[in-house]
C-alpha cells in the first residue's frame, strides 16, 4: 500500500515591479519533476531547487498575474499535488516558509499565504502565515489521525 501525501498552497503576492518570470519563480519554490522525468533518471541536477517530490514526480505549480497593473496585487501562486511514498510534512513545511522567503528576497510582499498537508492516516495540517515585523510566521493547526476510530483529533 503506497503512502500518500496532498498538498494544496497558495501565495498570495504583491508587487509593483511586475517582473516575476518562470525563472525567478522556479528559484523561490523549485522546478517541477514529472513522473516520465524521473523515469528517465537524469532529471536531478545538483545545484537545482525542486518543488517537494515524491516516487512519481513533484507538487505542481500555476501562476496568475493580475492583468490590471494599477493594483499591487500582482500574482497568485498556487502549489498542489499528491506526492507517492511521501510523509515528512515537516520537509514541506519547511519548503513552504523557504518560499515565503524567497518571495520577500525578491522584492514581493506576501499579502496572504496559507497551506494544507494531508498526510493519509497520519496527520493533516492547517497553516496560514502572519507577519510580525518584518518575519513571517507559519500559525498552523495539526490534526492526529486515530487508526483504530478512524477519526481526526486536535493535537
Amino acid at each position: 500500500m503506497s503512502q500518500w501525501t496532498h498538498v494544496a498552497a497558495v501565495f498570495r503576492l504583491d508587487s509593483a515591479e511586475r517582473e516575476l518570470t518562470q525563472e525567478k519563480l522556479e528559484t523561490i519554490i523549485g522546478e517541477a519533476i514529472t513522473y516520465e522525468d524521473m523515469c528517465r533518471g537524469d532529471w536531478f541536477y545538483e545545484g537545482t531547487k525542486y518543488l517537494p517530490y515524491g516516487r512519481e514526480g513533484s507538487l505542481a505549480y500555476a501562476c496568475i498575474e493580475n492583468d490590471d497593473e494599477d493594483y499591487v496585487d500582482a500574482y497568485l501562486v498556487t502549489v498542489t499535488g499528491d506526492l507517492r511514498d511521501y510523509d515528512n510534512s515537516d520537509e514541506i513545511e519547511k519548503w513552504f516558509m523557504d518560499s515565503v522567503k524567497g518571495f520577500s528576497e525578491h522584492s514581493m510582499t506576501i499579502r496572504q499565504a496559507c497551506i494544507t498537508i494531508e498526510v493519509e492516516y497520519q496527520n493533516t495540517i492547517f497553516g496560514t502565515v502572519v507577519q510580525k515585523g518584518f518575519d513571517y510566521l507559519l500559525r498552523k493547526h495539526a490534526l492526529k489521525y486515530n487508526r483504530e476510530e478512524e477519526t481526526y483529533a486536535d493535537t
